[in-house]
């Protein structure tokens, strides 16, 4: 620690040096007073309050933030790369720091500005969390007492945090293009990744790239989205928002459930979700199910009032014949 410290207070004398050698291109404010007035209009050597000066070095407080994060002896190798953070920059990566273990990230983030830190780091938090959230499945003696789940929770707390700090580097090293296609998303980096993540895992990172993709499984309805996984990446906006104003939108799953039955080939339910004719029919659906049909897909059928999917799949006879006859499939 006292060498950390030793080296970081030299990089800020160095610094300090360096900007005294051009005064000309300082602040002004690092140059007040009457007598620098009277310099400047002889062209003399302007004089510069030096505290004020270190006052605006970049990595000023480095120190402070790396200490409770340096806490393994392999870390203090890496020194000259967590050096050439500003302490803005480092504040931004935040306890990711603790687990970053390579160097190479370390350099490309002391290039970026915080506000690009800050996306990386909020998807790298999304994506770890949702990976080991997924990972994470109890058995039945260890939901038994408190302290057990305790324990898992805290298991899984610094699963996720170690997980993040490895995730974080492969997007500054692999992916650093990807923080622009995130940072722009109305809905912000963490919502996006939370949403892709359980889907896409691996691929998460190339379907981010892609905006179109991206609008459409955050728009696409969480029951849709559940049963169509990757798929929901075709599913159009529009035919989103003609589900979402369903009284019960689990119909407008359930259609999608119809026409998985009776197209069988994915590549055809993938044209029912996105050909312009298509379309048109899910233009229709709103009208004809709202306030004409209480809907529980898994309802016993004891309460004639409450429609179940059986019972779905027989009112959607002819609206599935106009999917068909859309896509060219039908005679009639």
């Amino acid at each position: 620690y006292g060498a950390t410290r030793l080296y970081l207070k030299l990089r800020e004398t160095e610094w300090v040096r360096l900007q005294l050698a051009q005064p000309d291109k300082l602040d002004k404010a690092l140059s007040p007073g009457l007598g620098n007035i009277i310099r400047s209009l002889l062209g003399m050597k302007l004089k510069i309050d030096e505290d004020l000066l270190r006052e605006t070095y970049p990595g000023r407080g480095l120190y402070e933030i790396l200490k409770p994060l340096l806490l393994d002896e392999a870390q203090f190798k890496l020194i000259t790369g967590y050096a050439e953070l500003s302490t803005e920059r480092a504040t931004s990566i935040g306890d990711i720091l603790e687990n970053l273990r390579s160097i190479v990230p370390i350099r490309i983030a002391s290039l970026l500005d915080s506000g690009a830190l800050k996306i990386a780091r909020s998807c790298a938090i999304a994506y770890a969390a949702a990976e080991v959230s997924e990972e994470t499945i109890p058995d039945d003696e260890a939901l038994n007492t408190d302290s057990n789940q305790d324990g898992n929770q805290q298991d899984s707390a610094e699963n996720a945090k170690q997980r993040a700090a490895i995730v974080f580097a492969d997007i500054l090293s692999n992916h650093i293009d990807i923080i622009v296609c995130a940072g722009r998303h109305k809905a912000g980096a963490e919502a996006v990744i939370k949403a892709l993540a359980p889907l896409f895992k691996e691929d998460t990172w190339s379907v981010l790239s892609d905006e179109g993709a991206v609008e459409n499984v955050m728009n696409c309805p969480s029951t849709v989205r559940s049963l169509l996984g990757r798929e929901s990446r075709y599913v159009p906006v529009e035919i989103s928002k003609y589900i979402n104003q369903l009284e019960y939108p689990d119909i407008g799953r359930d259609i999608i459930r119809i026409l998985q039955m009776e197209l069988q080939e994915k590549s055809l339910v993938r044209r029912a979700l996105n050909e312009e004719a298509s379309i048109g029919v899910w233009k229709t659906v709103p009208e004809m199910f709202n306030e004409k049909m209480k809907y529980q897909h898994d309802a016993s059928g004891e309460d004639d009032s409450i429609k179940n999917f059986d019972d779905l799949r027989i009112t959607a006879v002819a609206l599935i014949k106009e999917y068909k006859k859309a896509l060219g499939l039908s005679n009639d």
